[in-house]
């Protein structure tokens, strides 16, 4: 299947929050981080994440410190490519230079 057919018959939009954390999940660019401190830690980890890694992954904090359980942040969901192409829509096997012209 060429690029412009991989577009057109690309992947459904995602439905919400949690449809966006279990196709993340699917592919493998989600790491689970649990008890993190939201004062500090949750900033802090996250931009060494992305500073750290040639290819970051997305973050979701949960049992976050001072809240009640079920509470969750996500962040770095624009880290990747890949996580840019599933957010928007888009395969997330597309070239880099498909994806921009997506």
């Amino acid at each position: 299947m060429d690029s412009a057919n991989k577009i057109a018959a690309g992947p459904t939009p995602v439905k919400d929050l949690r449809d966006w954390i279990l196709r993340a999940e699917e592919i493998g660019q989600l790491t689970k981080i649990k008890r993190a401190d939201w004062n500090l830690e949750i900033g802090a980890i996250t931009e060494m994440i992305c500073l750290q890694s040639k290819h970051p992954k997305s973050l979701l904090f949960d049992e976050i410190k001072g809240y009640p359980a079920g509470w969750q942040v996500v962040s770095n969901v624009f880290a990747n490519q890949e996580l840019a192409a599933m957010t928007l829509g888009l395969p997330v096997d597309l070239g880099a230079r498909d994806f921009v012209m997506a």
